[in-house]
């Protein structure tokens, strides 16, 4: 068959469509890489100099690192303009430079104790492309140890990883794989109340527990009589996490492919601010330069101190990392836990909460909490010397509980930071 020049002409537009079509996708790809890297890169960077700055005994040098911490704060700003560059040559051209001005802000802390830093692009490979009745407190945050266990709950769950203290002697506790809520008595730990429902995550506010419920893909609000109300149809997204604020805000983290971590897919990502209408007043996806915030928004939780949205944000099944985002809607950091070289396994959080104006992450891998200040620099860590551990949370007398996994009796240890 003889093509004319107009048919021939049009074959070598559509090919140069598709090709350039493939171009396109392929530098979006990179670029998204690229930032997950330099977050990556920054993460253990802030790490490393706080574990300096912690361990520094002279006057001089900790002033010397203090000040190369605030300096690396204006620097990790300094990201959010670089990633608007749409153009590829560009954004890496504008990151090795930042890389330069990182390295000579790194000359002046004291030899002896130079931290790593090669973030350079040479070294990247394209080819694999809870109710609190009072601000919960911890006191002599420096001198913590380790965890006292004052007594354990057996319960008949195979999993906590839900734990709602109410203010009087009963907590809420529930397991999504046993698809059911219960309320107990703290003293006891025997079982009042139970409730069938596919819960992912919850949270109490005046004796009200308000619930993530998987499989209605729905918000529910349950009283102390087991009364249950819907407070909002979240079809077609699942709502995976909530907390409400003493204004009676309530925040949901939804997602609408539950493991899906694909940037690149049109998995939708977003925390919803809602009142207890089930009104949505807000949806939060994208910073100010269009990329996204969230992987999977798995925990959230809002500081009342400063009214700032704290999120453990999964972006696989066995990491994550804490998001951190102001009152105006924009990141104030990101944490990615403690310097790799430290830890045994990837930084995988599970469990989040507040005290005293510090972020308690509970690492389920590394078997570990992370004191982290409202910065987002590790101030100290803990050892969890309990196995399987994956929900945390403060009652009201400052006690921390601890839930976890197990094939047939899920148990709950009451603990102290000591």
């Amino acid at each position: 068959m003889i093509r004319t020049k107009k048919e021939s002409f049009n074959t070598l537009r559509e090919f140069e469509e598709d090709d350039r079509q493939r171009l396109k996708k392929e530098l979006k790809q990179r670029k998204q890489f690229l930032i997950s890297i330099i977050e990556s890169k920054y993460g253990k960077l802030t790490a490393d100099l706080q574990e300096m700055y912690q361990n520094s005994n002279k006057q001089k040098e900790t002033e010397i690192i203090n000040q190369s911490l605030i300096k690396l704060r204006d620097k990790q700003a300094s990201l959010g303009e670089i990633v608007k560059t749409s153009n590829v040559e560009e954004f890496v051209k504008s990151f090795n430079i930042l890389n330069e001005e990182i390295k000579k802000l790194l000359q002046n802390i004291p030899d002896e104790k130079q931290v790593s830093f090669q973030p350079g692009i040479s070294d990247i490979h394209f080819g694999s492309f809870g109710y609190k009745s009072k601000t919960t407190e911890i006191k002599n945050i420096s001198s913590l140890t380790s965890l006292e266990t004052v007594r354990i709950i057996q319960t008949n769950h195979n999993e906590v990883d839900m734990i709602c203290p109410n203010s009087n002697d009963t907590t809420w506790i529930g397991g999504q794989n046993d698809a059911r809520v219960q309320l107990i008595q703290n003293s006891s730990g025997q079982s009042i109340k139970e409730i069938e429902t596919n819960v992912s995550n919850g949270c109490v506010r005046s004796d009200i527990l308000y619930l993530c419920c998987l499989n209605e893909k729905s918000v529910l609000a349950i009283s102390l009589d087991g009364t249950v109300t819907t407070i909002k149809e979240m079809q077609p997204l699942y709502p995976v996490c909530i907390y409400v604020t003493s204004t009676d805000d309530i925040r949901i983290g939804a997602i609408s492919e539950l493991d899906n971590y694909d940037l690149e897919s049109k998995n939708r990502r977003v925390v919803i601010t809602m009142n207890d209408k089930g009104e949505v007043r807000k949806e939060l996806s994208q910073d100010v330069n269009g990329i996204k915030l969230f992987v999977k928004p798995y925990r959230c939780i809002v500081n009342e101190l400063n009214n700032e949205l704290v999120v453990l944000d999964k972006t696989s099944g066995g990491n994550g990392r804490v998001v951190c985002i102001s009152p105006n809607d924009e990141i104030k950091f990101r944490y990615f836990g403690r310097s790799s070289d430290e830890l045994a396994y990837e930084f995988n959080p599970l469990g989040i909460d507040i005290a005293t104006n510090y972020i308690i992450v509970l690492d389920f891998s590394n078997h570990a909490l992370d004191i982290v200040n409202d910065e987002g620099y590790m101030i100290k860590w803990v050892s969890i010397e309990m196995n399987e551990i994956c929900s945390l949370a403060f009652d009201s007398a400052g006690q921390l509980w601890l839930g976890n996994h197990d094939k047939t009796r899920a148990e709950i240890f009451i603990t102290r930071l000591k």
